[in-house]
């Protein structure tokens, strides 16, 4: 077995544990402040990273609208338990 002579190149990180291929497409407000041509090129480079942060952002978007209906529940469920707890005015 031969060994190496030049040490292994590690990739270059833009954070720890995550490295330059592994990141993400575009923050969310990146992506609302960028001039749509822009935002075009970039997708045209990065495809498979646009479409993999549009599934996560239907994801959050699904996940957020369970959210609202559960609290909008609890709201109107609490909202009339309070009211009938309150006593009557005198």
């Amino acid at each position: 077995m031969q060994r190496r002579t030049q040490p292994r190149r590690k990739e270059p990180r833009i954070k720890p544990g995550l490295r330059m291929r592994d990141a993400a497409f575009r923050s969310n407000k990146a992506i609302l402040e960028s001039p749509e041509a822009d935002l075009i090129r970039d997708i045209s480079l990065e495809m498979t990273k646009a479409q993999a942060k549009l599934d996560r952002v239907r994801k959050a978007l699904l996940i957020a609208r369970a959210r609202a209906e559960h609290l909008a529940a609890v709201e109107l469920k609490l909202a009339a338990a309070i009211e009938a707890a309150t006593p009557p005015a005198a």
